[in-house]
């Protein structure tokens, strides 16, 4: 998905077709230490901010990131 919208000019009515990259983080469950959709969707937030650090066009796994300390409690 990522190549194809790479790929494709995106016409939305200027003279030049627009061009997209795609970049996102991903996070599974299950998975070790993924135990509520709160984690799993801040460990994909943290691996989309790792891929937008390291530029455009990528997706980072979660597990590729550096260990991130569990979130305090409330």
């Amino acid at each position: 998905m990522r190549r194809e919208v790479a790929r494709r000019p995106f016409d939305i009515g200027r003279a030049d077709p627009l061009q997209l990259t795609v970049s996102a983080g991903v996070a599974t469950y299950p998975w070790q230490g993924i135990d509520t959709p709160e984690t799993l969707v801040r460990l994909a937030d943290a691996a989309l901010y790792a891929a937008k650090a390291g530029g455009r066009d990528r997706i980072v796994r979660f597990d590729q990131l550096e260990p991130i300390p569990a979130e305090p409690s409330a």
